[in-house]
């Protein structure tokens, strides 16, 4: 028998969500080169898309990497 198990995630064929990668606000802010508010804004207005984990207060927003890389290349067109 000749299966391998493919330990390295990075090279899975895979495309659920264990494959996404997931920024915080900050790393959101530090990428875009604004404030974490002008993030916050940018969400709310619907420019960047959030997800958030979690109720109440001990919920937490994270961005996917993928999400934002589409709303840069929109933002590029105009």
């Amino acid at each position: 028998m000749n299966d391998e198990l493919n330990l390295n995630p990075t090279e899975s064929t895979s495309t659920g969500w264990q494959n996404q990668q997931y920024l915080t606000r900050e790393q959101v802010a530090e990428i875009l080169q604004v404030t974490t508010r002008t993030v916050s804004e940018m969400t709310s207005k619907g420019i960047i898309v959030a997800i958030k984990l979690g109720t109440g207060k001990n919920s937490t927003t994270r961005y996917r990497k993928e999400s934002l890389d589409a709303a840069l290349k929109r933002l590029e067109g105009w």
